[in-house]
């Protein structure tokens, strides 16, 4: 029998990625142990949690920390270099003294949780996850010698910015035994921001995903009588081209500009379309203000999700719709425009976004430059559909041979196997 590998996860645990990733390997490999703090359930309970995935859940941030041990970490934390480092850098940055004194302070109450809670674990592997400052504080503390993966999920890479991001990412990334990232473009961004010689200790690895939602397309994908309920359910109409556009109510997923496009199709050309947002998750109360003000001011026929859907609703959501547009301000690799893809539908996207893996396998999907180009493309496909559909009906093959976890999994695995 193999030995067990024991994993805490830090950093963002968010559970749609890790639930995924740690509940394939503990289910191929069987010697995986998982642990994971500050467990994020981005259903709100709407979901069932697989439980057995992680075997123990834990909350640093709520441990306890008496002044005497944080006075003790600090004068000790006061010896090191990095110390100073921080020290001229946050001065160099303008911020006061006093300033200056309370974030180290804060430095040494996280020197404290991972001397005396976190490496008291006795975990093999610490897994750090999306690479923002925030999310490696820990690991400033962490001794050379322990076994470290940091993985990059895309926005910690595209959207973080900034000299004091640049800094602190890069002083952590000392630490790391491994880097992941999800793709050749992506990796190129972090040898740029970060520095090419951390090129030797970065993986290129796909995130594994879950099939559950790929698997409720396969079953309904010949069933319009299932996907017609769908729509009547949630009062989408049956009568009309749908495009969905993005698929949360994160505000970077740009839904006003995209829409504020469409004002401009023709208008016997505009009536045949609905505008679906999904907006289950991500949600801001201003934004989604926003969104209904705009709803209500539009030309066009939009209708607003709020349900956070399960796996059986989002696969019949993904088939009901025609288009995707998804113009986010960044993204590594979309499930649910992947998930799109895969039911045959039509994507539109940005071009800047780094999605070079679709493109290397044959995924077939459009990209504009511009949102100013949207209708042109939408008219485009109109009157092409037929030809775009045929096009689009060898995806989900070529999906699944390349982004499946039987592909994805093993890679994780000799990661972890190698350390």
């Amino acid at each position: 029998m193999n030995k067990v590998i024991k994993i805490l996860a830090l950093g963002l645990s968010q559970s749609n990625f890790l639930g995924q990733l740690y509940g394939d390997l503990k289910k191929n490999y069987k010697n995986y142990e998982i642990g994971i703090n500050e467990f994020y359930d981005l259903s709100k309970g709407k979901l069932e949690i697989e439980e057995k995935i992680f075997s123990t859940f834990f909350s640093f941030k709520n441990e306890k920390v008496s002044r005497l041990e944080s006075d003790k970490s600090f004068i000790n934390f006061s010896f090191t270099p990095l110390f100073w480092e921080i020290y001229f850098f946050e001065r160099s940055q303008g911020n006061s003294r006093k300033e200056t004194y309370h974030f180290l302070r804060r430095m040494a109450y996280d020197k404290v949780i991972v001397e005396k809670y976190i490496l008291k674990s006795n975990y093999d592997i610490y897994h750090f996850h999306y690479c923002t400052p925030k999310n490696l504080n820990y690991l400033h503390f962490f001794p050379k010698e322990k076994r470290v993966v940091c993985s990059f999920w895309g926005s910690d890479l595209m959207r973080e910015t900034g000299v004091r991001n640049v800094f602190y990412v890069s002083k952590a990334l000392e630490k790391a035994s491994t880097i992941t990232i999800q793709n050749k473009e992506l990796a190129e961004m972090l040898y740029c921001k970060y520095g090419r010689e951390i090129k030797d200790k970065t993986n290129i690895v796909q995130f594994t995903i879950s099939t559950q939602i790929y698997n409720f397309i396969d079953l309904f994908r010949n069933k319009p009588e299932e996907i017609q309920n769908f729509k009547i359910k949630y009062g989408i109409p049956l009568d009309k081209t749908i495009i969905t556009v993005s698929h949360n109510a994160f505000v970077a997923n740009n839904h006003i500009d995209i829409l504020k496009t469409m004002d401009d199709l023709p208008v016997d050309l505009k009536s045949r379309f609905a505008f679906v947002l999904p907006l289950g998750y991500g949600r801001n109360a201003e934004y989604l203000s926003k969104l209904e003000q705009f709803k209500i001011s539009s030309s066009n026929k939009i209708f607003l999700l709020h349900q956070f859907f399960g796996p059986e609703e989002t696969a019949l959501l993904r088939l009901s719709t025609d288009i995707m547009v998804q113009m986010p301000v960044s993204d590594a690799m979309s499930g649910a425009m992947t998930e799109i893809l895969y039911a045959g539908k039509q994507v539109i996207t940005g071009s800047w976004l780094p999605y070079g893996l679709l493109r290397r396998n044959g995924v077939q999907f459009i990209e504009v430059d511009e949102f100013e180009q949207l209708p042109e493309i939408v008219e485009k496909y109109c009157n092409n559909e037929d030809n775009f559909k045929k096009n689009n009906s060898t995806n989900a093959e070529k999906i699944k041979a390349f982004l499946f976890p039987d592909s994805t999994t093993p890679a994780w695995n000799k990661i972890f196997d190698n350390l």
